[in-house]
């Protein structure tokens, strides 16, 4: 049987605190990208001169989630 010191324990308490954040943060993620595509849609359909702008933001918007998703 393996002896734990209270420094093993803090680690695994902060290691499950990450984890369950990472989690967290994946799913908001997830979830936030549809609600962004929708926005986009709206804006095209409400100002099609604004096209090329609301795309450009949704890539930039899309891309840095990405990011943040990968580095989580």
């Amino acid at each position: 049987m393996e002896h734990r010191t209270s420094g093993d324990v803090i680690l695994i308490e902060k290691y499950a605190s990450y984890q369950s954040r990472a989690q967290l943060m994946t799913a908001s993620i997830i979830l936030l990208q549809p609600v962004v595509a929708l926005i986009a849609g709206v804006l095209i359909l409400l100002m099609p001169r604004l096209l090329n702008y609301v795309v450009a933001l949704y890539l930039v918007v899309v891309g840095v989630m990405g990011l943040v998703q990968l580095s989580a």
